[in-house]
């Protein structure tokens, strides 16, 4: 029998009360044989219509604050495994509120641009400062990366 799919799209009311996993409670109850699964995509003001405008298999990782090594590099390259590792072939890292980078973290942008396309998939970048461009120009990164500063214009350089 095949699956059952449901996408849930919306805010922090879809991803604090888990809607997905009550739907999986209340189908389990049910006893059908059929499996339900399902997925959430969340964020600010995220809708259907972005969903669509994104392409919708676009992974977005919004970025913010300073990147060292005491401070979130190791939680960037974490994230980046894990999004890889569930099938996640499109990802976008939006560094647009990113203050400053240490050399930890560009190592690990390093290290998740080759562990995505490891998995099969491509990880571009979104939005740098003024601060963090001339950081990855000095440091010869900039070139690595394919680097976007519209994320509309980002998303559909997917190939």
């Amino acid at each position: 029998m095949p699956k059952l799919r449901a996408l849930f799209i919306g805010n922090s009311y879809i991803y604090f009360n888990n809607v997905p996993h009550l739907l999986n409670v209340l189908t389990d109850s049910a006893h059908e044989e059929r499996r339900l699964e399902t997925k959430m995509i969340v964020g600010p003001g995220f809708t259907l219509e972005r969903h669509w405008a994104d392409g919708g298999d676009v992974s977005v990782l919004d970025v913010a604050g300073r990147l060292t090594l005491s401070k979130g590099s190791s939680v960037l390259c974490d994230t980046l495994h894990d999004l890889a590792a569930k099938g996640h072939k499109k990802i976008l890292v939006n560094l647009g509120e990113v203050s400053y980078l240490d050399s930890s973290a560009i190592g690990e942008l390093f290290s998740g641009y080759t562990l995505v396309a490891n998995y099969g998939g491509q990880l571009k970048l979104l939005g740098l400062t003024k601060r963090v461009r001339n950081l990855l120009l000095i440091t010869k990164s900039y070139s690595v990366f394919d680097v976007h500063d519209d994320e509309a214009v980002a998303i559909r350089s997917f190939s």
